[in-house]
């Protein structure tokens, strides 16, 4: 008789915002200063020389912990020493949580309605000389 496990289960999350509510994602760069860090850009994410800083934090913080990032919009709830990038977070420290915003149903609706409002930006912008 066979057993089976649940070691790869993972719980996909499409929507970018509910997968940052839902892990608690400390992206805000003003926040990240006052905690005491200096990410290398203004999404929050951090480089895999910071891991070492991420690691010592969350080990004297334990609310938080670390959501590893790989290409392709992919983000797991969990640390992955080879990842591309890392985020820290306050929220679900959830293991089987996957977020990848591009596997959502609703992508080509959702890219529809960016592309139509930077046109419309753009567009503003172009005929701005002209009203004045």
């Amino acid at each position: 008789m066979g057993a089976t496990s649940k070691k790869d289960k993972m719980t996909l999350i499409v929507d970018t915002n509910e997968f940052y509510d839902r892990v608690g994602l400390v992206w805000n760069y003003y926040e990240l200063e006052w905690l005491g860090f200096k990410p290398f850009d203004y999404c929050g994410n951090f480089d895999l020389e910071d891991l070492p800083q991420l690691q010592e934090f969350c080990r004297l913080n334990c609310d938080y912990h670390i959501v590893s990032g790989f290409k392709g919009s992919r983000k797991l709830n969990k640390l992955v020493p080879d990842a591309r990038c890392y985020w820290l977070a306050n929220g679900d420290k959830d293991p089987t949580l996957v977020h990848n915003f591009l596997l959502d149903p609703n992508l080509h609706l959702i890219m529809e309605d960016v592309i139509t409002e930077a046109t419309a930006v753009l567009r503003d912008i172009k005929n701005r000389g002209e009203r004045e």
